[in-house]
């Protein structure tokens, strides 16, 4: 019967999870890019459809008010 302390030692020697970890890793600061990043894009596109629409609202007030 192996003891406790060469389970442990086989353990650490043991890589297989590590690459498994690495990827997780890797895949959650992708995600938390692209989160930014939506984020940001969404902002700046909220604020483009609202410049569109208070022009188009301006222009129309204007056109109505000339006829």
């Amino acid at each position: 019967m192996r003891s406790m302390f060469q389970k442990w030692r086989e353990l650490a020697k043991d890589d297989a999870g590590a690459t498994a970890i690495e990827y997780g890793l890797i895949i959650f600061i992708i995600g938390i890019a692209l989160g930014v990043a939506a984020a940001a894009t969404g902002t700046s596109l909220e604020s483009l459809i609202n410049l569109v629409a208070d022009t188009v609202r301006d222009a129309t007030a204007a056109g109505a008010g000339a006829t």
